[in-house]
């Protein structure tokens, strides 16, 4: 019984996606005749940069970012060689005795 209700199911949605995709298409060949050769117009513009608060905050974080970051590198590379230094010490008084 199950499977006779997920054929129906199943043959129902495949009517249905059949139905509406030639009107979809229909208006997708329609938009490409008119707008041929012409960008299209958008209700809305995704480069525009009218906030200058948004703009001015997110350039002074990536400047703090990239400080942070090149901060931690130095950081880092201190602290890497002060450890290669104890492991040398540590390899060099091993050895010497």
């Amino acid at each position: 019984m199950n499977d006779c209700n997920n054929l129906i199911t199943w043959s129902v949605g495949l009517c249905l996606a059949l139905l509406f995709l030639p009107f979809w298409l229909l208006f997708i060949i329609i938009a490409a005749i008119f707008y041929k050769g012409k960008p299209m117009k958008l209700p809305f513009n995704f480069n525009n940069n009218s906030n200058r608060h948004f703009d001015k905050w997110e350039a002074e974080e990536l400047e703090r970012v990239k400080k942070a970051r090149k901060d931690f590198a130095e950081y880092r590379e201190v602290l890497m060689s002060e450890k290669e230094l104890r492991e040398f010490e540590a390899f060099k008084n091993r050895s010497d005795k």
